[in-house]
């Protein structure tokens, strides 16, 4: 019994076991970017761009990530333009989550500019909240609560409420 144990201990040393896969460099890479830390993302992609396994993704990946950190340097002076290629350029680098740079932006035109406009076609200016929502779909064109909220502005009390189409009325049962 002790001899099998032995053997068995010393098979199990000799074969050494593989480590599951980590992140590819331009995964690890996203990861920094979702995070803020937009130099280590470069960093990293770039020293991806010249391998074989991830090398066309980190080099597509530089160019994405040098366009967002130019960009990034600049949001409090964006005009519409740019904060709508602002995030766009984070839609390719990372289609399924917002960087926290990106968040911030979003924050700035898109999130407060509707949270205003939602309040002034509560007191009443519909106009005044109608080109508000206009301006938002010039940096985000498909965000889906300033088209609904535009869509609810026609409704017959303009949704003033609550912004939404049916003025936050609850469907009698």
């Amino acid at each position: 019994m002790l001899r099998a144990l032995l053997l068995f201990l010393a098979l199990s040393q000799a074969a050494p076991q593989k480590a599951p896969p980590g992140p590819s460099r331009s995964e690890t890479a996203k990861l920094f970017f979702l995070t803020g830390d937009l130099a280590k993302a470069q960093e990293i992609a770039r020293a991806g761009a010249s391998s074989k396994a991830d090398g066309k993704k980190c080099q597509a990946l530089v160019k994405l990530l040098a366009e967002y950190a130019f960009l990034a340097g600049r949001i409090d002076d964006f005009t519409p333009e740019q904060a709508r290629q602002f995030l766009e350029l984070d839609a390719k680098i990372t289609p399924d989550a917002r960087g926290k740079l990106t968040k911030q932006a979003l924050e700035r035109f898109v999130d407060r500019p509707l949270s205003i406009a939602k309040l002034r076609a509560e007191a009443g200016d519909r106009e005044g909240a109608r080109g508000i929502a206009q301006d938002i779909l010039k940096v985000a064109p498909k965000h889906p609560e300033t088209l609904a909220f535009l869509k609810s502005l026609d409704a017959p009390d303009g949704g003033a409420a609550t912004g939404r189409p049916d003025g936050g009325q609850s469907p009698r049962k």
